[in-house]
């Protein structure tokens, strides 16, 4: 399997490091790509995420690939699939936002856009770890100090406005075979209907950035999920 890990915007590929390192051991072919540079544009449309993807991952004509979003990654996964539709794509969104079939969805919920707006100096974020209290950030991370500074050193300072944009969702992106992955909440919302739509749904117990802490169990649940549909 071809596994292209995409990131959190508000965070860089270090966070993807650890699984993708497992996934190659076991035999997958990686790709990581970093989004960094054409998040912090402004605006950073939607069509431009998913060419860069697009460009920086060699996709062979009819292979299956595994399209992994973190976080605010998935609003964003329909649009990286169209751009890679010479392959076979599937979908699994871990801890991730999961778009409507169609239409567009909102990057930032209303309720939060408030709590954005006066973080921000000049139209820009701090850095998404600077967010919260350390009480809540130190737990996300695994005790290596050597990870947790290149995750912190790599976020970047989004523009406000990246959260007050909404995503297009290309229709029928969902008849592809899709997959939802969790550490808890508020993703653990959408398991329920995600469920019954007949996706296969793995909880692995976790903060939202699991993937570091323990990388083996989220690799497991990625190749679970991506194998659960024949």
């Amino acid at each position: 399997m071809h596994f292209v890990l995409i990131h959190s915007l508000a965070l860089g590929p270090s966070t993807w490091q650890p699984v993708g390192a497992l996934l190659r051991q076991r035999g997958h072919v990686v790709d990581v790509p970093n989004l960094i540079e054409v998040a912090v544009l402004e605006p950073a449309s939607t069509p431009r995420i998913a060419r860069h993807v697009a460009e920086d991952v060699h996709a062979v004509p009819g292979e299956a690939i595994a399209i992994v979003t973190h976080s605010n990654a998935g609003l964003f996964a329909p649009a990286i699939g169209r751009a890679l539709s010479n392959a076979r794509i599937s979908y699994v969104f871990v801890d991730a936002s999961v778009p409507p079939s169609s239409g567009s969805a909102a990057i930032g919920a209303a309720e939060f856009l408030s709590e954005l707006r006066a973080k921000a100096e000049n139209g820009r974020l701090p850095p998404w770890t600077e967010w919260w209290d350390e009480s809540d950030v130190a737990p996300m991370f695994p005790p290596d100090p050597e990870l947790r500074d290149a995750i912190t050193r790599e976020q970047p300072r989004l523009p406000l406005s990246r959260y007050e944009q909404t995503v297009d969702v290309p229709a029928g992106w969902d008849q592809s075979p899709c997959g939802y992955i969790y550490f808890g909440p508020p993703y653990d919302r959408p398991a329920d209907e995600l469920r019954q739509r007949g996706w296969p749904i793995r909880h692995v117990p976790g903060l939202h950035l699991h993937m570091v802490v323990d990388p083996a169990a989220v690799t497991d649940a990625l190749e679970e999920v991506v194998t659960a549909h024949p």
